[in-house]
């Protein structure tokens, strides 16, 4: 799932591996392709959350444990 992350984010955001998740910084908010990562993440089941840090957005996602 990283790999299809970081093709899908592009450009417009970086992609690392954290807490058993992603950490999503995104570099262009207007260009960002919010619902096709938002799809991806939710039809995994990860929860989500969304965070400014140093003046960015930031998703932050993990695993769903239902």
């Amino acid at each position: 799932m990283l790999v299809k992350l970081r093709t899908i984010v592009g450009k417009e955001g970086e992609v690392n591996e954290k807490y058993g998740g992603y950490e999503i910084i995104v570099n262009n908010p207007d260009f960002f392709p919010w619902k096709d990562v938002f799809n991806l993440l939710v039809d995994a089941s990860y929860e989500i959350w969304i965070k400014r840090q140093a003046n960015r957005l930031t998703i932050l996602s993990k695993p769903s444990v239902d």
